[in-house]
C-alpha cells in the first residue's frame, strides 16, 4: 500500500533527521532481495546515530510505509518502498 502524494507531503515536515538518513541509505535497495540487515545499516550509520536511534527510525519508517521488511532466515532485511522513494524525490526538490 502506497500513500498519496498529499499524505507524504504532510508527513515530510515531521520526519527526524535520522529518518532521512535511513531513507538515503536504503535509496538503492528497492526490493527485499537487495535489502540490508539492521547490523549492515548500523555499521554505515553509526557515525550519525546510535543503535537505539536506528531502531526508532526503522520502526517509524516501517509504520509509515516508507520502508518494507522481509525475513531471510533469522535476519530481517529492510528496503525502501515507493512511498519512501517519493519522500526522497520531494526532499531533493526542496
Amino acid at each position: 500500500m502506497s500513500l498519496c502524494s498529499n499524505c507524504v507531503l504532510k508527513l515530510i515536515d515531521k520526519l527526524a533527521p535520522n529518518d532521512i538518513y535511513l531513507l538515503h541509505k536504503l535509496q538503492e535497495k528497492i526490493t527485499a532481495q537487495l535489502g540490508e540487515s539492521r547490523s549492515e545499516l548500523y555499521s554505515e550509520l553509526k557515525d550519525v546515530m546510535s543503535m537505539f536511534q536506528l531502531q526508532q527510525a526503522i520502526m517509524r519508517m516501517e509504520l509509515l510505509g516508507f520502508i518494507g521488511t522481509r525475513k531471510y532466515g533469522k535476519t530481517m532485511h529492510y528496503y525502501i518502498t515507493d512511498s519512501g522513494l517519493l519522500v526522497l524525490d520531494i526532499l531533493s526538490k526542496k
